[in-house]
């Protein structure tokens, strides 16, 4: 089988499922990742033969993309700020608009050299805080999360991208688990914030494969975890820490709304969308 064969093959064996731009890209980052030829190189080499012990492989995978399971999850990996990141069934999908996050704390920290500490709550595949400390090396970074699932990923990650995030088993919501947590100047999440009323608009391989504990709220209380954040910011975070927050683009108002002016300073920003999806938030 060429490489020219193989495209077509993964394309129309996922043509249901996606638009033509996605089917694309899955089809050359599989490629990529099955006979390390780049995009460039595929469509230069198209006509020549995969090694038959990599067909296999190929088969495998598209039968997984078949059943609807996202490329990332296919890979076992997905990439971040240029890096790296293992993922699996117990981890969130990394995506841009966290991208766009990490980006704004880059932008306000590369001129200090302060010592300081980050806290990334819901850490999933560690993603947040193990760029961040990368990118910011006089930052030292840490990650809580209920899943030791998505902990052992994180740990993983942080291994093989040479930092060294520190990660806590913590059940945020149950403020009597803060006291293992250390004393920082910096906290940052993306938490759960989707309504259970949203899935019925959500992708299926989304639904079917993501870990709905990182993803769903419930409909009576959809700014629970954020509300959370706000008393562990009181009772725990110094003056002039800094928070930054992935939103619901629907809920950006309110849970900025759960800052009082008198107390902190509000920034609401708007993602590469158009939409409301970042806050931050400096205590006074």
């Amino acid at each position: 089988m060429t490489v020219a064969e193989a495209k077509k093959e993964i394309s129309n064996a996922i043509i249901h499922l996606y638009e033509q731009r996605e089917i694309t890209a899955i089809t050359t980052l599989l490629l990529e990742k099955i006979t390390g030829l780049t995009r460039l190189d595929q469509i230069i080499q198209k006509d020549i033969l995969i090694a038959e012990s990599n067909l296999a492989t190929l088969e495998q995978a598209i039968a997984k993309l078949i059943k609807g399971t996202p490329i990332q999850y296919v890979l076992g990996e997905a990439w971040f700020y240029g890096f790296s990141f293992s993922v699996t069934e117990n981890t969130l999908i990394p995506r841009p608009e966290t991208e766009e996050l990490v980006a704004w704390v880059i932008a306000d920290f590369e001129g200090s050299t302060s010592e300081l500490h980050l806290l990334d709550v819901g850490t999933g595949s560690g993603c947040i805080p193990i760029t961040i400390a990368k990118k910011l090396p006089h930052i030292k970074t840490y990650g809580l999360d209920i899943s030791y699932g998505a902990l052992s990923i994180a740990k993983k990650n942080a291994l093989s991208i040479g930092t060294d995030t520190q990660f806590l088993k913590v059940d945020f919501l149950d403020s009597s688990e803060w006291e293992i947590l250390p004393s920082v100047d910096i906290l940052i999440s993306n938490p759960p914030y989707i309504a259970e009323t949203e899935k019925a608009s959500m992708h299926k391989n989304v639904l079917d494969y993501e870990p709905h504990i990182a993803l769903f709220v419930p409909d009576k209380d959809p700014l629970v975890f954020y509300k959370q954040i706000l008393t562990f910011v009181e009772e725990r975070l110094h003056k002039g820490s800094t928070i930054y927050l992935e939103l619901n683009e629907a809920l950006g108002e309110k849970t900025m709304a759960l800052f009082p002016s008198t107390h902190f300073e509000t920034t609401l920003k708007k993602d590469m969308q158009g939409k409301q999806r970042m806050l931050r938030v400096i205590k006074k």
